[in-house]
């Protein structure tokens, strides 16, 4: 079985498509994805897309929880508040509050 790993994806909806184009050219079986998709000033909208609409095994990062931390300071975060207008959708917030922090069901990933 083949498993590729990424992470740090910082919304570089560039990079994620030139890594998954790469990825699928190596027959790969699974993805992982440990996290910190969405927090960057470059596409966080296209990269929650991508990332919901494909089969990637995906963790929360820490930056990732700062998005949906409801404590987290805006003041002089100007990062922060950019991926927050930009991920708005409700779909989207659901989506990665689901996204645990450890994953350990690896039926998902390893197929018999």
């Amino acid at each position: 079985m083949r498993i590729a790993v990424i992470s740090d994806i910082h919304s570089n909806t560039f990079a994620l498509k030139e890594v998954l184009k790469d990825i699928e050219s190596k027959n790969v079986d699974s993805i992982i994805n440990l996290g910190d998709s969405l927090y960057g000033s470059i596409d966080p909208l296209g990269t929650a897309r991508i990332l919901m609409e494909s089969n990637i095994v995906s963790i929360a990062g820490n930056q990732d929880e700062i998005i949906i931390d409801d404590n987290a300071s805006l003041k002089d975060n100007q990062s922060l508040v950019f991926v927050r207008s930009k991920i708005a959708d409700e779909k989207i917030l659901t989506w990665l509050k689901s996204l645990p922090n450890v994953y350990t069901d690896f039926s998902r990933i390893i197929r018999k």
